[in-house]
């Protein structure tokens, strides 16, 4: 007994020491008389999960895996990789099963379950306490969607049978071209691939606000097989309009960039519908706006698409080999910019026909990794700037193809080729983009960059804008529930609008266009707990409307004007305090009804807050967090080396 009384003694002391760094512990130690059940400290952080390029496009990774053999009969595999920062501290392999390994490349594992897919995640641990990450999917099963009602005259073939193609337009050819046989569609059925890139078709012609031109009032869209071709290419020109990919494109994995990217040729080449570029432009000045376009359109695509998963019914498995094969690809934008940058920024509109290396490559990259750059750091997303550009690009007229002169080069030809861009950019994200292009050597012209703003916006004056949306719906709930909001707008003219939707959870809802001054009905639901700031606009194919904010607490709650409560796990008590004008979160603690909440992170509770009276007051005689006093501790050890005299005297 007086062995355990000494054990528990030191328990005690070990107990208070490893404690004293947590601020409600004060409590726990100077008012104990109370109940310390009552109080609940929580450490937990919330973390909203948005999907972007971020990561991709503006930090250096040296780090990349890939799987070298699968077995799918014994669940087994052996992933290999590179670093080539070369560390010397073994990576980190988390399996997804619940495995996780240390070790060098390569690395095998067998997986137990093999009715559902994993994602495998790499670390890369240097010795400056740095890490680079990477991941790939290990696939048993197919993907399972939950398929979505879309449009039924825009939408993606991929036909099992011999489609005999036309062209529009006198000189353009026609390749010999077959069909994908259901050898192709091994892991992801060909129905899913249809479903999916009618989904970028339909987000597609909404960034070309739908002036695009029809063939019997539909955009419909086939994809084909070249068995001699090792890429793909856009067949924007045929009856009914295509796109055909490589066998070695189709083969192992769906390429879904690189189908965006010949879908967006298939858009902006057939668009605007009474003048489209497509056969304006073509030959050896083309890239800079078709190429352009088509890798803003490809990785837009994606990005919309990863972001509205749950709109469409996407499983997570397919969802991530979508942004793996987008992230793929806007490395390689983003390698052209920095070689661009690197090589002396030689600005190129003209592909000239006798050199073997294409000098437009790294300029009109440039142009899209632009669009990204802006795209993630002003906070807009994609599909608002993309629409904007779209819309002064569609002013193309008779003019502006003779001073595009897509036969002769020219200085005066490739000063209005870069202006037409570095407009349009300008346009897309509301900011005069000129000097900084000027400084990458764009040769800009200012007088023609003047033009073409004030004629887009000669065209928008005329057309009135739809009036602020109003929103109705519950401002409070419960994550995990699905919530009904009423959104209207008026437009003078009587025009059929669109809305767009931020949920301020990272996810996005683009409506089709409805009868003007009618209500649209939609649903949301959150899966994470907090405050969040939905905003609204509406589109009438030419202007936007002011945004309207609409404030929705799901499972917090508002703290005056200083901050608000946030229930992470639901059960009513609230765990954590976000501090509006800081931004910071931190710990609270609870009782009777009560909230200590620290405002400034600074280990002081700084106010109470009751969630009843509502009200707010600096908390008197505020507790320090603080580690047992010396006179304390000599105080135990006394006692302990009293207990063990005592222990050893009645041996």
């Amino acid at each position: 007994m007086g062995k355990l009384a000494v054990l528990l003694i030191l328990m005690m002391l070990c107990g208070v020491g490893l404690n004293a760094g947590m601020k409600y512990d004060s409590i726990l130690i100077n008012t104990s008389a109370q109940n310390n059940s009552d109080i609940k400290p929580i450490a937990n952080n919330i973390t909203l999960h948005i999907s972007d390029f971020k990561t991709s496009l503006f930090e250096k990774h040296t780090l990349s895996i890939w799987i070298e053999s699968l077995d799918k009969d014994t669940g087994g595999v052996i992933v290999n990789g590179v670093d080539t920062r070369n560390p010397f501290t073994p990576f980190t392999w988390d399996w997804g099963d619940g495995s996780i390994d240390d070790g060098f490349f390569p690395q095998n594992h067998t997986y137990i379950d093999r009715t559902r897919n994993y994602i495998l995640k790499v670390i890369s641990n240097y010795a400056d306490g740095s890490a680079d990450r990477a991941e790939v999917l290990i696939r048993f099963v197919p993907p399972k969607v939950d398929f979505k009602p879309l449009s039924s005259n825009v939408s993606v073939i991929i036909p099992n049978y011999m489609i005999t193609l036309k062209s529009r337009l006198p000189g353009y050819r026609i390749p010999k071209l077959t069909y994908f046989d259901d050898s192709f569609f091994n892991v992801v059925n060909r129905t899913v691939v249809e479903y999916v890139l009618s989904i970028a078709s339909e987000i597609q012609m909404d960034f070309a606000n739908n002036d695009v031109y029809l063939i019997n009032e539909s955009f419909m869209q086939y994809l084909l097989r070249d068995v001699h071709f090792g890429g793909g290419y856009t067949l924007w020109y045929t009856d009914p309009i295509a796109f055909a990919m490589g066998d070695c494109m189709m083969r192992k994995s769906i390429p879904w960039s690189s189908l965006f990217h010949e879908m967006g040729h298939d858009v902006t080449l057939n668009s605007p519908a009474n003048y489209f570029y497509g056969g304006k432009i073509d030959g050896n000045a083309n890239a800079i706006f078709s190429e352009s376009m088509a890798q803003i359109f490809q990785h837009s695509t994606a990005y919309e698409i990863i972001n509205n998963a749950k709109v469409y019914g996407l499983s997570e498995d397919l969802v991530f080999e979508i942004k793996q094969s987008a992230i793929s690809s806007i490395m390689m934008v983003k390698n052209a910019y920095e070689e661009y940058i690197n090589s002396g920024m030689v600005f190129s509109s003209w592909n000239d026909p006798v050199t073997e290396r294409d000098e437009t490559f790294n300029t009109f990259m440039t142009l899209a990794y632009k669009f990204f750059e802006h795209a993630e750091k002003s906070g807009l997303g994609y599909r608002m700037p993309l629409k904007r550009m779209m819309m002064l690009l569609q002013t193309f007229c008779e003019e502006d193809k003779e001073r595009y002169s897509q036969f002769e080069n020219s200085p005066e030809a490739e000063n209005f080729r870069a202006t037409l861009m570095v407009t349009a950019l300008s346009f897309a994200f509301e900011e005069d983009l000129r000097e900084e292009f000027k400084r990458l050597n764009f040769p800009v012209d200012d007088k023609i960059y003047d033009e073409l703003i004030n004629r887009i916006k000669d065209t928008l004056m005329t057309n009135n804008l739809p009036s602020k949306p109003i929103v109705s719906g519950s401002n409070d709930g419960h994550k995990n529930i699905s919530y009904t909001y009423t959104i209207v707008s008026v437009d003078l003219d009587n025009d059929s609008l669109q809305y767009f939707i931020d949920w301020g959870d990272g996810s996005n809802y683009t409506s089709k266009f409805i009868d003007g001054n009618t209500s649209l009905t939609v649903n949301h639901t959150w899966d994470r707990a907090g405050r969040y700031i939905v905003k609204v606009k509406a589109f009438d194919n030419e202007t936007f409307s002011a945004n309207s904010s609409y404030i929705v607490y799901i499972d917090s709650l508002e703290v005056d004007d200083i901050g608000y409560l946030i229930d992470i796990d639901s059960n009513g008590i609230y765990d954590r305090f976000h501090n509006k004008s800081s931004g910071l979160e931190s710990n609270v603690g609870y009782k009777n009804g009560e909230y200590l909440i620290d405002g400034d992170g600074d280990n002081i509770w700084d106010y109470s807050f009751s969630e009843y009276s509502g009200l707010v007051k600096h908390v008197e005689n505020r507790e320090r967090k603080h580690t047992p006093s010396f006179e304390i501790i000599l105080m135990l050890l006394a006692t302990i080396f009293t207990l063990i005299w005592y222990v050893n005297k009645k041996k």
